[in-house]
């Protein structure tokens, strides 16, 4: 029976502004759904800028049109339509602001996928569908894999997309492609999600169970202050029902101020609870912080009727995600590690403790989006960092804190600034001795030297590879 949310939208033009993977995935599914509908698509890139099956797409479809620009539509032409915007782009961005005024509603692939699961869960009984939704600000793709993954080796059936790659409407599609015997097999389903500051701050809808790892000061370059981003975030619960459930870290105040909103049952986790930390300590993963983004996925197997020793095997086999603290090479007694994904100064900071009592030669800095280095710098300070390749341009920034704590630091002889990654794992390289722990954990955001943390973190790996010859 077709879902009353896609039967609803027959009677609206389809507007999709950002034409990347998750403009693609909303696409091609509405398009299967609505083939008689209007299209419009939107990018800030021409078209021949963009991947060619755009171009296939509008040339193979009379009623798909592109445009870069919203000049040559009227009101009239934007005001029966649906707005389904990538998640990065902001409310703020013109055209957005001129569709919404001319009457448009506004969506998302996200907001699609959690409308067509709430209209199953309204008008099936069986198989129970069970939405798993995670944030925070760093831990967020390792707490949902490890959820994903604890599911799927205790054989039930799981699906994993979001922000960690693939767009929530995939992952619908997966379980709608499964066989209908299958699904009387499985009595219920999980479809587990990272969810970023961008896919919460319009959504209208809350998961069944929402996890919230602690939240810090992040992408203050898109929002115009905390604030602003934790209100993003507070999408995760605000919209739950008593019968759903928030599982959040009491250790921290922002995860607590976001779980009150929830109106469903909430179950915390601490470094205090000895027997979550036992079972955490299953995983193969390094850190304090990793026990953070463990606990969610013992407390959903215990949910849902897992016993420990099923739930500490499946913990036991479970393989760090590339640029977290990932060992890239030992080479001549030293250790190098990737933990690129750390663009905030906490999590850098939890890189730093990891290794608490070993010499570490320290590469970080980056991207400029005025986060406080204060801690940070008396955490190097009192760690045993004995040298530090620093990028530009926050790099200086944290030189400056270092500084404010410590005006005659012996660190400073051994602080260099380098414009590109081969001259600073050479420089790491260069002080490296056998015990020694060569970090990349930048503190600070990609852009500019890289275009995302996946690039920087592979470019300290390529470099690093150039030393075992």
């Amino acid at each position: 029976m077709p879902s009353p949310q896609l039967k609803d939208l027959h009677n609206y033009q389809i507007i999709i502004f950002g034409l990347g993977s998750e403009g693609l995935s909303t696409y091609r599914f509405l398009h299967s759904h609505l083939p008689t509908n209007n299209f419009i698509l939107i990018d800030d890139r021409p078209l021949s800028e963009l991947d060619k099956i755009w171009t296939e797409l509008v040339a193979d479809n009379s009623q798909t049109h592109f445009t870069a620009s919203l000049k040559e539509l009227s009101v009239d032409d934007l005001r029966n339509s649906i707005l389904y915007k990538t998640p990065g782009i902001p409310i703020s961005h013109p055209a957005v602001k001129q569709i919404l005024n001319a009457g448009a509603l506004l969506g998302s692939n996200t907001q699609l996928f959690f409308s067509l699961v709430k209209d199953y869960q309204k008008n099936h009984q069986s198989p129970q569908l069970t939405t798993i939704g995670v944030t925070g600000t760093k831990g967020k793709s390792t707490t949902a894999s490890m959820i994903y993954h604890l599911l799927k080796k205790n054989q039930l059936e799981a699906y994993l997309g979001g922000n960690i790659g693939k767009p929530a409407l995939e992952t619908w599609q997966a379980w709608n492609k499964q066989d209908s015997k299958q699904h009387k097999k499985q009595d219920q389903a999980f479809f587990v999600l990272e969810l970023s500051s961008h896919q919460l701050a319009e959504l209208t809808f809350s998961p069944n169970i929402a996890v919230i790892q602690d939240i810090v000061p992040e992408h203050l370059d898109y929002y115009e202050d905390f604030d602003q981003y934790l209100q993003a975030k507070s999408q995760i619960a605000r919209f739950q029902n008593k019968s759903d459930l928030v599982i959040y870290n009491v250790d921290s105040r922002t995860a607590t101020q976001l779980a009150k909103l929830s109106k469903g049952k909430k179950i915390t986790f601490s470094l205090a609870d000895k027997k979550l930390v036992s079972l955490a300590k299953n995983t193969p993963l390094l850190g304090k912080h990793n026990l953070y983004n463990t606990f969610p996925a013992i407390i959903i197997g215990q949910h849902f009727q897992l016993i420990t020793k099923q739930i500490s095997k499946a913990l036991k086999s479970f393989k760090s995600l590339p640029h977290r603290l990932e060992l890239i090479a030992e080479i001549d007694g030293v250790k190098y590690y990737d933990d690129s994904i750390s663009t905030v100064p906490e999590s850098t900071i939890a890189a730093l403790k990891t290794f608490a009592g070993k010499p570490i030669i320290l590469l970080a800095g980056g991207y400029e989006r005025q986060q406080n280095f204060a801690q940070l710098a008396l955490e190097i300070k009192n760690s045993q960092v004995k040298a530090i390749a620093i990028l530009p341009p926050s790099g200086q920034r944290l030189v400056t804190e270092l500084e404010k704590v410590d005006a005659c630091n012996a660190l400073r002889a051994s602080i260099e600034e380098f414009s590109s990654m081969t001259e600073a794992v050479h420089h790491a390289h260069q002080y490296a001795r056998p015990g020694d722990i060569v970090l990349l954990s930048p503190a600070a955001a990609s852009f500019g030297l890289f275009k995302d943390y996946r690039h920087r973190g592979d470019e300290f790996a390529r470099v690093v590879e150039l030393f075992k010859n």
